[in-house]
């Protein structure tokens, strides 16, 4: 019996509170680069934020570069893209499933993002809407 090691390095997930602010007009939430985070971690924020930028500009939603966000219950929604002053921006079109958790979403007070950098690749990994006390 051999064993092998594995040929892609396992994410090394750093979890971020984030603030969110509802972009009422295009039903799009912001989520912040938060203003209390350390040092390092305010440089994966920048990292990552660069890369998405980048693959936004190049038109590459795939792989690495493709952050998608999830709440309690739907796993999949709607993919990031990068807003101004580090900002990931989710549009949740009205009239589909996304939208309607959109709307339950900012109906009440409360709403946090915990977003995921991988330490190890600097790419977001991904980002989770949550009401929080």
């Amino acid at each position: 019996m051999s064993v092998q090691a594995a040929t892609t390095p396992l994410p090394r997930p750093r979890a971020i509170t984030a603030p969110v602010e509802n972009d009422i007009s295009a039903r799009t939430l912001v989520v912040k680069r938060p203003g209390d985070g350390s040092g390092y971690e305010a440089f994966m924020w920048r990292q990552a934020w660069e890369r998405l930028r980048n693959a936004d500009e190049r038109g590459l939603y795939w792989g690495d570069a493709n952050v998608r966000c999830s709440v309690p219950g739907h796993p999949d929604l709607v993919a990031a893209s990068a807003g101004e002053q580090l900002t990931l921006r989710f549009h949740f079109p009205a009239g589909t499933e996304a939208g309607k958790v959109y709307t339950e979403l900012v109906s009440e007070p409360g709403l946090s993002a915990i977003v995921t950098i991988d330490r190890g690749t600097l790419y977001f990994l991904g980002v989770k809407f949550l009401h929080l006390p």
